[in-house]
């Protein structure tokens, strides 16, 4: 072999040298790539983590053709929850309208679904050495996305106008919203990684919180505050009752999902919170607004609801005008518990339920150290699914897969106990 070695090195062109194996383009070393571009990415294009998963699926499956390795086993588990999803989906064109969307949706989410799920095989199929180059390009990139976002908040989003020539008058009110919360989610791995790096690591994670506090509550949006402020009390939770922690986490969402139905009475009786001005910068006045219009529509629709997308509202209207009288805004209703009731109806509250009942007891026999990253990234993604965006934005499902893989990446080796005062491996 080592003979066969010599005989292909003497082949190659004068000044070539064999690509070194850790920097060819295998799956994991793209995935190490995304990890360290998408942070920094989202800031100028907001939208592009709809787009990234694929283009990096695409690249990694690529790799394992052009190297001749076998792409690594979808998890069952997770693959049948996304088979659920998307047969459920697809079968509510036989109870609601058609329109002409539903084909083309359907497809861009069981694509973008699919690389999710491929982006969090690759990562729990890493090797000990490659979860380490992935932390490290993670910890970069997290960090270097917090300090571009501090910037644009003081700049009034200056590198976006200055990359886009858009003029000041003319940017997003809460442009920085999608970057931040992405940020958000993706503190909680990076943070595992400083964490298990010695005391100048863990120094380096509580530095990391406190810049992306600052930033979140110095932004136009909310969101990612209130999802930061959810997911840092789970954590320390987590780290004193991680089981309880990951159980109080779990019957929220489901409590959530629950009293949907009854949202609109509940939210009469709190009108008069809107006049707060911490309230009414977040927007919570419209979103209550609308909160309580999807769930009026829905309460017509009490069983199987309207159908995937509320694009179809449009011709259920025209359908029953009396029915759903108002119905506007009610297709982009900022809450997963009520666009699940709005769309699937009991049939969509009993089976997401069942869903996080399912993820729960897979969680329940993980490790404590686990526990204490994935209860704050699952706190965070349900505070953000409940208080804003919608369930089928192509750049929430791209963050939740990278955020999963992620994660994912991270816990899938125990942290070295030989670890020097300086943050290096002993």
């Amino acid at each position: 072999m080592l003979r066969d070695r010599r005989k292909c090195r003497s082949l190659m062109p004068d000044g070539m040298r064999p690509v070194p194996t850790a920097l060819r383009p295998t799956a994991a070393n793209w995935l190490t790539l995304l990890a360290l571009i998408a942070p920094l990415a989202s800031i100028p294009s907001v939208r592009i983590m709809g787009t990234l998963p694929i283009v990096f699926v695409v690249l990694i499956l690529a790799s394992c053709f052009a190297l001749r390795q076998s792409p690594p086993p979808l998890d069952r588990p997770a693959a049948t929850g996304l088979g659920a999803i998307l047969v459920v989906a697809a079968a509510s064109v036989l109870w609601a309208p058609t329109d002409s969307f539903l084909a083309g949706r359907l497809t861009k989410l069981l694509v973008l679904f699919t690389s999710g799920l491929v982006l969090f095989s690759v990562a729990r199929a890493m090797t000990a050495h490659e979860q380490k180059r992935f932390g490290t390009a993670l910890v970069l990139g997290t960090g270097f996305g917090i300090v571009l976002l501090g910037f644009e908040v003081l700049t009034s989003s200056g590198l976006y106008r200055l990359l886009t020539g858009t003029g000041l008058e003319e940017v997003e009110f809460h442009r920085v919203n999608r970057p931040l919360v992405m940020a958000t989610l993706l503190f909680w791995p990076a943070a595992a990684v400083l964490a298990g790096r010695g005391p100048a690591g863990r120094a380096a994670a509580a530095a990391g919180f406190a810049g992306l506090l600052v930033v979140a509550l110095s932004s136009t949006s909310q969101t990612a505050a209130v999802a930061l402020a959810a997911s840092g009390l789970a954590w320390l939770g987590a780290r004193y009752r991680p089981r309880a922690a990951l159980l109080a986490v779990s019957a929220t969402a489901i409590l959530a999902i629950a009293l949907s139905p009854w949202i609109g009475p509940l939210l009469v009786g709190l009108e008069d919170l809107t006049q707060w001005q911490y309230f009414t910068a977040a927007n919570v006045g419209p979103r209550l607004e609308i909160w309580t219009r999807a769930a009026e529509v829905a309460a017509a629709h009490p069983f199987l609801g309207v159908g995937l997308e509320g694009l179809r509202l449009e011709a259920i209207a025209g359908a029953e005008p009396g029915a759903i009288a108002g119905y506007e805004g009610a297709n982009h209703p900022h809450n997963a518990a009520i666009q699940i009731r709005l769309e699937f109806g009991v049939l969509g509250l009993v089976l997401s339920s069942a869903l996080i009942a399912a993820l729960t007891l897979r969680l329940l026999g993980a490790p404590n150290r686990d526990l204490t990253v994935a209860v704050p990234v699952l706190t965070g993604l349900i505070a953000v699914s409940l208080i804003s965006h919608g369930l089928w934005q192509s750049w929430w499902i791209g963050t939740i897969g990278l955020v999963a893989a992620a994660t994912s990446a991270v816990l899938g080796t125990p942290p070295n106990p030989g670890v020097a005062g300086d943050g290096t491996t002993a």
